[in-house]
């Protein structure tokens, strides 16, 4: 890259009336994957923007950015003028549009950044600026927060359970406010807030921003994460007052069956920082002058429910004219007294409402018990419409399924019990209330204690998770294919809140690991990019809680929990799902030494090279490792050394990729000479000549496969002992819980993998020409299959094969999610890189392969990919006439290699509009945007750049 001396620059400025402006327009300005983020901590953010071409995008072709200029500004004002007084960075010649490092001044806490970038294109033309994008930092040092934790001392007491029923310790959320006076103009005010707990911050009777459950889930023994909100126009002049509501969330409250994780007591730390017009300052800050009291809300508890008391209400609590006379000073405590000195600026995007849903369906199984379904399975709450006598108490419970008495089905929930319950004021209209500080995971809604009869208005469903956009689509014509991708973007994203939780339903919401066959899937399909960045701290701080501080865990955030290969390789499969969708190198440099210890612990394990399933764990030496988890015939004790080396030695090879990309050559080398010795000794030990792995299992062969392990020799005969498992063979169920005997045998013709041979078995079949039984296991929907449970009318995807089927009713509740999406999601990426066939060389998708792998079953398919450079779409079609059309979408700045697939005697040619511009059979001059074709086996290979092109083939 070179840059411009700033004389030159100002020349060129000087005359850019006279340059021809591009059509190239940057778009969708982003800092450090979000939009417009307050409260940033890096004090050198990353910043990112996509291009277009407006109106003309279709017709042109072979756009590209060959230059770029970010200019920063501390005001609006400033920017408009084109001044970039913290960051002109000049003319840049380079095709980067993501990741691009600030380089200016040195940015100071809470100091407001103000963006825009224009692009020069393939022909030298300057774009418009973009629209200005915004950041502001966050609180950098320690000492900047003058505020104190502060909270309640509570009671010793827990409440008697009723009869009959489990206690529940669910203390009562207290209310905090605070008086101050406004007396000048304001400039500008922002609050920094944070608890070891959950809050909702008010300012003079509004809620302040729109999130929920902040500040989130962390590791809360190092670190705990800040909010930062403006909130100039919330003030006013003279009286004004800040108000907060405490609860226990994930630190003190219940997770999984018991409470008090972390700490007893939620504490909340808030900082109001008021900028007036005439250069001073004011600091608002939580400390013992703060007033505290009990209000409507009895219970407010994450897992368990939440309670409230209309009652109780206390009318304009937070807003200046209220008396607080009878509120109570709180306990004040400084931050050094057992509270994680790491208080940093959240990563991540915000948990929100997404979506309501009202009920298809009302019935009434018992006297004065009413069910609701909502016709989707959601991960969030019930907002509740009701009318009646003072005093009356109605109960919401909720769950996945009934039973088949009609009533809810709630043993699979184990220690959540999911009830929230609102008792009325006596209003005379309508009341509404929905819960703030709790979340279940449900289709179904019961209400009890109702006063009359409700109707489909009484209940609606609220969808709550973190924001993730959605960045993918897919479509095809199986109905029932689309609705098991519908069902899959649900459960992955009731599964979003905060962190990527086991489940949404039952008490096991536990960031749970093995989730590293869901990254690709996450990739193509949402905007992850801030989510795994925070969830990657979780994972490094798991780490550094283990035994040895080496290994990464099961669970991040930390449960205590040990080691186990394709759970624990989160910690290196995360990382590099980033840097594949994004050409993200700096999550690779920030985690490299934690990356770096798990692989060295990795190589203590090896026994010859294998990873044994004898892991000799600490507290429990048997501890053999999950191996593909809910297999339908799982043995964990036969093969899990053949799947650990498998999985432990495939993150082996994706450091070497990583260390690359970040210029650690020596380390690079090392990790691919491992990797290498664990394949030769993975041939030597388990594989035959005939290419028979020792088990025999479509897992083994599918994972051995997909992550590189068989040696080139042995692939053919390997795809052949897979196929014939598949297509030949019948199966005992052996999965976890389940007793011999107890199922019928898995005829031939279906899967029998779990949570990683899933992943990888429709990809190994479609890559060594084995498409068409990729497709058969596709589309086949008796049990077990991905479109079983859609035939079965899921609306989730379930935790096992068979959660519940007509014939055994449900599974064993011990462990049994219908809110899960770690078995049947991962599904997806074939759905995108090969049906799709959307996929890359390198990382970033800056070089973009396009290959769909067509199959029997389908007449069309349809993906679309917003890409960190833009949108890839991909369409295909099998028209009645035989002819095979097919719609590409390239984004500006990439290029691409477009195989169109034309086997035998197929021509192909490509369209503009309904014209015929080139023919195989007669080549000429390619049309505007194309490079090169070239045959390859099935395919005829395009090179392209950016744009839309129409491709057709028939004999």
């Amino acid at each position: 890259m070179t840059r411009l001396t700033s004389l030159t620059l100002g020349l060129l400025l000087g005359m850019r009336v006279l340059a021809a402006t591009s059509e190239v327009a940057p778009v969708l300005l982003g800092c450090e994957y979000r939009a417009n983020p307050l409260g940033v901590d890096v004090v050198r953010p990353r910043l990112s923007w996509k291009m277009e071409v407006g109106d003309r995008k279709s017709l042109v072709r072979g756009r590209k950015q060959t230059a770029y200029q970010v200019l920063v500004a501390s005001t609006p004002e400033r920017l408009a003028r084109d001044t970039g007084d913290l960051w002109d960075g000049g003319k840049v010649d380079s095709q980067q549009n993501a990741h691009v490092v600030y380089a200016g001044k040195t940015l100071t806490s809470g100091m407001d950044c103000w963006w825009k970038v224009r692009v020069w294109d393939e022909e030298g033309r300057v774009s418009a600026w973009s629209r200005p994008g915004r950041w502001s930092m966050g609180l950098l040092n320690a000492s900047d927060w003058s505020a104190r934790w502060i909270g309640v001392k509570r009671p010793a007491t827990k409440p008697a359970p009723a009869a009959g029923s489990r206690s529940y310790d669910l203390p009562p959320p207290p209310f905090f406010r605070k008086s101050f006076t406004v007396d000048k103009p304001v400039a500008r005010a922002m609050i920094y807030a944070t608890a070891l707990g959950s809050y909702e911050l008010h300012l003079n009777g509004q809620r302040v921003g729109e999130d929920y459950f902040n500040p989130g889930w962390s590791e809360f023994r190092k670190r705990v994460y800040y909010h930062a909100y403006d909130v100039t126009a919330l003030l006013r002049p003279n009286a004004n007052v800040l108000g907060a509501i405490l609860a226990d969330g994930w630190y003190s409250g219940y997770i999984w069956a018991g409470r008090n994780n972390y700490g007893q007591e939620p504490r909340l730390l808030a900082q109001l920082l008021i900028e007036y017009a005439d250069g001073t300052k004011q600091t608002v800050g939580t400390d013992e002058t703060w007033k505290w009291s009990y209000g409507p809300l009895l219970e407010g508890d994450i897992q368990q429910g939440e309670t409230y008391d209309a009652r109780l209400e206390m009318p304009g609590w937070d807003e200046p004219a209220y008396d607080e006379s009878k509120w109570q000073a709180p306990d004040a405590v400084i931050a050094a007294e057992g509270f994680p000195v790491q208080i940093e600026a959240t990563p991540n995007v915000a948990v929100r409402r997404q979506q309501e849903w009202r009920p298809i369906k009302m019935t009434e199984p018992r006297k004065g018990t009413y069910i609701f379904n909502l016709g989707q399975n959601i991960a969030g709450w019930v907002r509740l419409k009701v009318k009646g006598p003072a005093g009356s108490k109605v109960t919401v419970r909720v769950a996945g399924m009934l039973n088949p008495e009609g009533a809810l089905y709630t043993d699979y929930l184990r220690d959540a019990r999911a009830t929230d319950a609102y008792i009325l004021k006596g209003s005379a209209t309508e009341e509404t209330w929905e819960p703030r500080f709790t979340y279940h995971g449900f289709q179904y809604v019961e209400l009890t204690g109702y006063p009359g009869v409700p109707d489909l208005q009484s209940v609606t469903g609220v969808a709550c998770n973190s924001e993730v956009a959605t960045v993918g689509t897919f479509e095809c014509s199986d109905p029932r294919i689309n609705k098991l991708y519908a069902n899959i973007l649900a459960t992955m994203r009731g599964n979003l809140v905060d962190i990527p939780t086991g489940d949404a339903d039952r008490a096991e919401r536990l960031g749970w690991c093995a989730k590293g066959p869901l990254v690709q899937t996450w990739m193509y399909t949402l905007d992850m990019g801030a989510f795994l960045t925070k969830w990657m701290v979780d994972l490094t701080d798991s780490q550094s809680l283990s035994a040895g501080k080496n290994a990464f865990m099961q669970v991040a955030p930390f449960w205590g929990d040990v080691e186990s290969p394709g759970w624990s390789d989160d910690g290196i499969w995360v990382p590099y799902g980033l840097y594949r969708a994004y050409g993200d190198t700096g999550i690779i440099a920030k985690h490299y030494d934690a990356m770096a210890r798990y692989i060295d612990y990795i190589r203590g394990k090896l026994v010859d090279d294998l990873r044994p399933a004898q892991l000799g764990q600490a507290g429990d030496p048997r501890f053999p490792g999950y191996g593909d988890w809910l297999s339908i015939n799982y043995d964990a004790a036969r093969h899990n050394d053949i799947i650990n080396t498998i999985l432990n030695g495939h993150s082996v090879k994706m450091m070497a990729e990583m260390a690359a990309a970040v210029g650690r050559t020596d380390d690079a080398r090392n990790y691919r000479e491992l990797f290498e010795r664990m394949k030769a000794a993975f041939n030597r030990a388990y594989v035959s000549e005939q290419g028979e792995i020792r088990d025999k299992t479509q897992t083994e062969y599918a994972l051995a496969l997909y992550c590189g392990f068989l040696n080139e020799d042995k692939i053919p005969a390997a795809i052949k002992h897979l196929v014939d498992d598949i297509q030949t063979k019948e199966h005992q169920v052996t999965a976890w819980g389940d007793a011999l005997g107890k199922n019928p045998m898995v005829p031939p013709g279906h899967l029998t993998t779990g949570f990683h041979g899933s992943r990888a078995l429709l990809p190994v079949l479609s890559q060594y020409g084995r498409n068409d039984t990729a497709y058969e296991l596709l589309l086949v929907d008796s049990y077990p299959s991905w479109l079983y449970p859609v035939k079965l009318g899921a609306t989730s995807l379930w935790e096992r094969w068979d959660s519940w089927t007509p014939e055994k009713g449900f599974q064993n509740p011990a462990m049994n999610s219908f809110h899960m999406p770690d078995l049947m999601a991962s599904v997806a990426e074939w759905l995108f890189a090969y049906v799709g066939g959307i996929g890359q060389e390198g990382a970033g998708f800056r070089n973009i392969v396009i290959k769909p792998y067509v199959g029997q079953g389908l007449t069309y398919a349809k993906a679309t990919y917003h890409s960190i450079n833009g949108e890839i779409a991909v369409r295909w079609e099998k028209k009645p006439d035989g002819t095979f059309e097919m719609q590409v979408v390239v984004p500006i700045n990439t290029t691409a290699k477009i195989g169109v697939p034309a086997a035998g005697r197929a021509t192909v040619r490509i369209l503009e509009g309904e014209t015929i511009v080139w023919e195989q059979n007669a080549p000429g001059k390619f049309p505007a945007g194309i490079t090169s074709a070239e045959a390859d086996g099935q395919w005829v290979v395009f090179g392209a750049g950016s744009g839309t092109y129409r491709f057709t083939v028939k004999e």
